[in-house]
């Protein structure tokens, strides 16, 4: 559900439909698995939060790496995903420093706007799990995140 420039109308219809059906209403609280979003840009939280949660993942957000670090030591999450381009810190470096410094095993997906040649390379510095373009859309975004936990649709 990012929407990126130039917009594409038909990501925002789908993001506006993913949002409009709601969670899926079998996945039990308790089996929820639960996602941090890193980005600096309001917007692109509040979008890839209201995908996450209507594919019935528990999602946590934070916008600057206080938060971040906040975030990282009270909500326990599965999976978390980095914006690459952020004024505070590189995506990357921060996805290089939970594996090498914090021992983070948890997969981590790189999410950004850069060419798909340069965030493969990005993600394989960082030791990220993989990275997922934002012009590929929410409904891709989900997907890969449903993948990488092991979650049936």
């Amino acid at each position: 559900m990012f929407v990126d420039k130039p917009l594409i109308f038909r990501d925002l219809f789908n993001t506006l439909r993913m949002l409009a059906e709601g969670p899926s209403p079998s996945r039990q609280a308790a089996e929820r698995k639960a996602i941090l979003v890193f980005d600096d840009s309001p917007f692109a939280l509040a979008l890839t939060r209201a995908a996450l949660e209507s594919a019935g993942f528990t999602v946590a957000i934070a916008g600057d790496l206080t938060s971040f670090e906040s975030q990282c030591a009270a909500f326990n999450p599965d999976l978390i995903l980095v914006d690459v381009q952020m004024p505070e810190a590189f995506g990357d470096d921060v996805a290089l420093t939970l594996r090498r410094w914090r021992g983070v095993e948890i997969p981590i997906l790189l999410v950004s706007s850069l060419d798909p040649n340069e965030l493969a390379r990005r993600a394989q510095r960082a030791q990220a799990s993989g990275y997922i373009c934002k012009g590929a859309g929410m409904s891709e975004l989900v997907r890969r995140c449903r993948e990488l936990l092991e979650v049936a649709p």
